[in-house]
């Protein structure tokens, strides 16, 4: 079961991987979480520069994916082109 749920895993990554924007960095491969503090970094040093006010929010949704129903995420999946045997293989 475990070389199933790996490839299945491998295969959404990649259809995902092509569909979510590159400004998306949580939960992927290749990408660090000082991926985002580098470029918050430069957004600031952009905006102190430019004498521009700047308001920041910082959110932090802990088990969000535990609030998610199911339904949206399989609608999500659709909604990105993710294959009805993939949804229904991990459903």
């Amino acid at each position: 079961m475990k070389v199933y749920t790996k490839m299945l895993l491998t295969r959404l990554e990649e259809r995902l991987d092509r569909v979510i924007t590159p400004k998306q960095a949580g939960f992927r491969r290749s990408f660090l979480t000082s991926d985002n503090i580098i470029t918050l970094k430069l957004l600031l040093q952009k905006t102190y520069k430019n004498k521009l006010n700047t308001h920041l929010v910082f959110l932090d949704f802990k088990k969000a994916f535990d609030l998610v129903s199911r339904k949206h995420i399989w609608m999500a999946l659709r909604h990105y082109g993710i294959e009805e045997g993939y949804i229904k293989s991990i459903n």
